[in-house]
């Protein structure tokens, strides 16, 4: 009897971790661990996977000590997405040769732009990290696109509602604040700004009832300081702890360029689709906006300061998909 040998051939990623579902680093200091354990359950129900890498409260760690632990994660795990969840003081940004706070070393950048989703849980107590999970697991958002520009940049404003557009994505360009009902996936802010306020929305950490009332899932703020994470008063903080259900705050940390600034918006809006995660999503747009101005000391600058709130794996609600924010 003649034997007949079939050959199979299967070709396979050279890493491993191409098969398997994306790696989350979650670095916290151990006084928060309990609760980030109950939040990365959450995560993994979803299919990611999720480590905790928390830091001894008793010990100093500085950002170059936190860098150099997200590296050794990198080689071992290749790692997709870093999440550093807890007080600024005990996950200190860098600082730019302005000063200003910056996230943007951590992503492990090469000349190409950023190599991981960074994003950041400035929580400052426990109840932080469980409403943000409460807020994650109610999932309810629109799938809307609203701009909210001040009178010297509606310009801006329609560039991005066109750049929306020409996806079958319909933005619609405010004159003032949103209305109650009016929820969205993606709520847009460009003007001028500080720590504390939308200065040209006139909406600040008192008057921001009336933004609470849209609960937009995720927020692009195109003004200064808007983003800054040593403030624990800040508007951003009542956005994201705030009960109302926003879970990504993308900003600048610093004196932004505008111009610049409004220039990397349009990168982060062309990214706006569904399927994808808001880190890959700002990972993707900053490696664009860096080639488009490779070299240039105003793009470096413009990197180096903005900034991602919040779970950088969740994906958002978009018009063109029927998915809700992964729970």
């Amino acid at each position: 009897m003649r034997l007949r040998i079939i050959v199979l051939f299967a070709f396979f990623p050279l890493s491993c971790h191409a098969l398997f579902s994306q790696e989350l680093l979650i670095v916290c200091p151990d006084t928060l661990e309990t609760e980030l354990e109950e939040y990365a359950a959450l995560r993994r129900q979803s299919g990611l996977h999720v480590r905790l890498s928390p830091l001894v409260s008793s010990r100093p760690t500085g950002s170059h000590d936190i860098l150099q632990l997200i590296r050794r994660a990198n080689d071992t795990l290749a790692i997709d997405y870093v999440l550093l969840a807890g007080p600024p003081a005990a996950l200190p940004p860098f600082r730019n040769e302005l000063g200003s706070q910056s996230d943007y070393p951590y992503t492990l950048p090469d000349r190409l732009g950023p190599r991981l989703a960074v994003g950041r849980l400035p929580a400052m107590n426990r109840r932080h990290i469980r409403q943000y999970g409460r807020q994650l697991s109610k999932g309810k958002h629109g799938t809307d696109v609203l701009i909210l520009p001040s009178a010297h940049d509606r310009s801006r404003a329609a560039e991005y509602q066109r750049s929306l557009s020409e996806r079958g994505i319909s933005a619609a360009i405010l004159d003032e604040a949103p209305v109650e009902g009016s929820n969205c996936s993606l709520f847009i802010y460009i003007g001028q700004g500080s720590s504390r306020a939308w200065l040209d929305a006139g909406i600040n950490t008192e008057t921001a009832a009336s933004l609470f009332r849209i609960s937009p899932g995720v927020i692009l703020s195109i003004a200064c300081s808007t983003a800054s994470v040593i403030e624990s008063e800040s508007l951003a903080m009542k956005l994201l702890f705030g009960g109302h259900g926003t879970l990504n705050l993308i900003g600048c940390t610093g004196n932004c360029l505008q111009g610049e600034s409004a220039r990397l918006g349009t990168f982060i809006v062309a990214q706006w689709e569904a399927g994808r995660s808001v880190g890959e999503m700002l990972k993707a747009a900053e490696r664009n906006y860096l080639q488009s101005g490779a070299g240039d000391e105003k793009t470096r600058h413009t990197l180096g300061e903005f900034i991602l709130w919040g779970d950088p794996s969740l994906v958002p609600v978009t018009e063109n998909g029927n998915h809700g924010q992964r729970e």
